[in-house]
């Protein structure tokens, strides 16, 4: 599910040609590999 996520926001970033975007997502991205690892 993470590596999902982490493609998507790189296929996003590839099309609009910015990648500073990602580091928004970046305490989302750690807060569900906490959840996921929790499980």
């Amino acid at each position: 599910m993470l590596l999902a996520v982490v493609l998507l926001l790189w296929a996003i970033s590839v099309r609009i040609d910015d990648v500073s975007f990602i580091d928004s997502f970046s305490s989302a991205g750690m807060a569900l590999m906490a959840f996921t690892s929790w499980l």
